[in-house]
């Protein structure tokens, strides 16, 4: 799901960081250290949550 959010921002670029290389691989990073972030913030507040309809 975040891929698909990154990739229509990619294509909509709204700011100027998305049509340059440097500004496209920072945002890239970050994205993916706050959904890790996010991921693992969620996994300790609920520690026996599952997705059921992934597994």
């Amino acid at each position: 799901m975040v891929a698909l959010v990154f990739l229509a921002l990619i294509l909509w670029a709204p700011v100027e960081a998305f049509n340059k290389p440097i500004g496209l691989i920072l945002l890239a990073v970050l994205m993916v250290l706050g959904t890790e972030a996010l991921r693992r913030q969620a996994a300790g507040e609920f520690p026996d949550a599952r997705l059921a309809w992934v597994f």
